[in-house]
């Protein structure tokens, strides 16, 4: 993850203890913890990295709803990958 910075919407709550970015969440994306992450998850954002983190999280037994403005998910994978609502 050289050079990219993961930053925090503009919303609300979003300064909360409880809301994490993917940098927040590197040791748990090695090693499940639930004390890192509990058990509902909202992850906000349907680009690549967005669905990749649901999957994982309800792999690992979370309630997963992801949050997308658009009704694209993923779309820089490009069809027939990228999922349309």
């Amino acid at each position: 993850m050289a050079g990219v910075v993961w930053s925090r919407p503009d919303v609300p709550g979003a300064g909360d203890p409880m809301v994490c970015t993917i940098g927040d969440l590197a040791s748990w994306l090695d090693v499940d913890d639930p004390m890192v992450v509990g058990p509902t998850v909202a992850v906000i954002g349907g680009g690549r990295p967005g669905p990749a983190v649901a999957v994982l999280a309800a792999e690992r037994g979370r309630q997963v709803t992801v949050i997308e403005r658009t009704a694209v998910f993923a779309p820089e994978i490009g069809p027939p990958v990228s999922w349309c609502m």
